[in-house]
């Protein structure tokens, strides 16, 4: 596809060609105009090259419903006009796959001298306008914050604490009326030493709200490891031979519960693991019986005597 760029500038036309999605879901997905979007997917299913796909576009001002070719929503022209976008992911280890995703699309005009990109601040901007793309590292409210958009895109959203988009991440929009992109996979208890999250589920509960929703604001995108064509079903069901029931329903078919079976003390309790042997104590002590009580609940269980009562108590471990 051809691109005009900087206006300010002779009219300069690069030869830019945007990869196609390659699989059904992704292409639902890269066409979507909804003002909030919110991607379930499993591993290697596409999410982060498809994201990166819409993240070109935008920048580019090609039209996503109709990839450029022209239809309603764009006056039958193929473009809605070069957009601000902002990219964020908890880790860096994302952010450089979104990023090497998106250099490889625009690499073109880059060596053109059209688009100015540094490796440093991990920005590509259009020369001679305030039109940019931005991919950073956020987890919070306070390492999302800086600037105005039109498209922000937060991945890995179910590591982020909630107040990364409530307090700083729907503002950023205000000025445009932009549009957000939410994608994630359905979280474990054992990411809780790295997630930021207050509640654990947050993520999940927006990917609800989306899809119940019927005024055409949230659009709801689910997938598996298996739409992406470049993972081999044979290998997908080997591997889950390595994995637990609970993991492999997450990271691979990205299916999460409204309660987590994983969440309940009770759903794990293993007697041969997790009971301990009955303690001797004298007739007038006051120790009784302790317990621990799951990955999630890091404090031991005490019950001891006080005369003819038993008092429960939690203890930090």
């Amino acid at each position: 596809m051809v691109v005009k760029v900087a206006e300010e500038q002779e009219a300069q036309k690069v030869g830019i060609k945007i990869p196609k999605p390659n699989s059904e879901w992704q292409d639902k997905f890269v066409r979507c105009t909804a003002k909030r979007q919110v991607v379930k997917a499993g591993r290697q299913s596409g999410k982060t090259f498809g994201v990166s796909i819409k993240a070109s576009l935008a920048f580019l001002g090609v039209c996503w419903k109709c990839l450029g070719a022209g239809c309603v929503e764009c006056d039958n022209t193929g473009k809605t006009g070069a957009k601000r976008v902002l990219y964020a992911a908890p880790t860096t280890e994302q952010t450089n796959m979104f990023w090497y995703e998106v250099v490889d699309a625009l690499q073109p005009g880059i060596d053109a001298k059209a688009f100015k990109k540094d490796e440093t601040e991990q920005t590509i901007e259009v020369i001679g306008t305030n039109v940019i793309l931005k991919a950073k590292t956020a987890w919070n409210a306070n390492t999302l914050r800086g600037g105005n958009w039109d498209v922000l895109i937060l991945e890995e959203f179910q590591l982020m604490n909630e107040d990364t988009w409530t307090d700083v991440g729907a503002p950023m929009l205000m000025l445009s009326d932009g549009v957000a992109i939410f994608i994630f996979t359905p979280p474990s208890l054992k990411n809780e030493g790295v997630s930021k999250a207050k509640d654990p589920r947050h993520a999940s509960k927006l990917y609800k709200k989306a899809a119940a929703d019927e005024t055409g604001r949230y659009e709801a995108f689910h997938a598996t490891s298996f739409d992406n064509p470049a993972l081999q079903d044979v290998a997908l069901n080997e591997i889950g031979k390595d994995m637990s029931a609970d993991t492999y329903r997450r990271e691979i078919l990205a299916e999460d519960d409204e309660i987590e079976t994983s969440w309940l003390v009770y759903g794990k309790f293993d007697d041969t693991l997790c009971k301990i042997k009955r303690l001797r104590y004298r007739k007038n002590g006051r120790f009784i019986r302790a317990m621990t009580l799951g990955q999630r609940i890091r404090q031991h269980c005490l019950w001891r005597r006080s005369g003819r009562r038993c008092r429960l108590t939690l203890r930090p471990i």
